[in-house]
């Protein structure tokens, strides 16, 4: 499907018709002494506070895990919620995009009306992604065979070969892609929320530890343990609650490459899912790249920030230090893209 065979002005097309009406979020921590449970009930009940609603305004829940979460019915009942419906998903990366356009979906649908969309995680103190603690002491099975038995434990070492390509064919640099780091350290120091306020030089990056080829320890997103939730409902009623309109004019989540299990066997790996995801999301939305002035990124690695604008906009064919120029741009007021305040120094939302 490309552009041209899509009209979003459509009615089937679902534009601005929904919004996100609360966000709320835990601290961000490492050592929470909590349970995931309550750290999602702590979220929701924060995002509840910034909508203005009430736990009964809720009767749709979704979350997103790694089999490391509580489930929304538990959660639900904690908050003194009956829902009309819930669905827990597992995955991570683009999972709450997805679960924003499912939520939006259901409620078109008629099955509910207000959904809570919540992620809660102790991904510090008890299963942490980055290939340590209980998920690396867990049996091989299934289909981990093909990655865990030859060294694939990490979110970093699944990636680094898609690194390591992107290097290999554009040419990058460990201290081309630093310039991300070094904004995002920039952007969280100014944040009172960040868990790192630490504002690093390029040379702090490529001087920190290497942890798996080309990934140095500040190429690595942060582990902790935290909950967050937004609340999602239709535009016309958000017009009526506490905080200002803010419409969703376009999603797209979980679009996958064609392999997406063994993603080194379709070329080039390089390419990130965002190649596909790009031809629905513009469409849909009635913009184009060249009108974005702000963007928030997934910044596991600073590379991933490096991908996601390259493919999403359609610029592979710029060359990265094209890219890492803009990442290191420091003013929004030009229309620059400017990765997200802090998510680098909060810690990663999944893995």
């Amino acid at each position: 499907m490309t552009q041209s065979d899509m009209d979003a002005t459509t009615p089937k097309y679902l534009r601005n018709k929904y919004a996100i009406v609360g966000v709320g979020e835990t601290t961000y921590r490492r050592g929470s002494q909590e349970s995931t449970r309550n750290l999602a009930t702590w979220a929701i009940n924060n995002a509840l506070d910034d909508a203005g609603l009430e736990a009964a305004d809720i009767d749709g829940m979704l979350s997103y895990s790694g089999n490391d979460s509580t489930m929304s019915p538990f959660v639900a009942g904690d908050l003194g919620i009956r829902l009309n419906f819930y669905m827990d998903v597992h995955g991570g990366g683009s999972s709450t995009e997805a679960l924003i356009g499912i939520a939006m979906g259901v409620i078109e649908a008629g099955m509910c009306k207000t959904v809570a969309i919540f992620r809660s995680m102790n991904g510090f103190t008890q299963v942490r992604i980055g290939g340590t603690g209980a998920r690396s002491a867990a049996p091989i099975t299934g289909d981990q065979v093909h990655m865990r038995a030859y060294g694939w434990q990490s979110a970093g070492q699944m990636f680094a070969p898609t690194f390591l390509r992107h290097m290999y064919d554009y040419g990058t640099t460990s201290e081309q892609v630093a310039h991300v780091k070094m904004t995002h350290s920039k952007h969280a120091s100014n944040n009172p929320k960040a868990f790192y306020k630490t504002r690093y030089t390029v040379e702090d990056v490529l001087n920190s530890r290497i942890i798996c080829k080309p990934l140095h320890l500040l190429d690595c997103c942060v582990e902790t343990d935290n909950a967050t939730c937004i609340i999602v409902t239709r535009a016309e009623r958000a017009k009526d609650m506490k905080q200002p309109l803010v419409q969703i004019r376009s999603v797209v989540g979980r679009c996958c490459k064609p392999r997406i299990d063994m993603h080194y066997q379709h070329g080039p790996i390089s390419t990130v899912a965002g190649h596909y995801a790009k031809d629905i999301l513009w469409p849909n939305a009635g913009v184009g790249p060249e009108e974005i002035d702000l963007t928030g990124s997934y910044d596991a690695f600073t590379f991933t920030t490096m991908l996601q604008l390259e493919d999403t906009v359609s610029a592979r064919r710029v060359k990265a230090v094209s890219t890492c120029r803009v990442a290191s741009s420091h003013s929004a007021a030009n229309g620059q893209t400017i990765p997200p305040a802090a998510i680098s120094a909060r810690g990663t939302r999944t893995g």
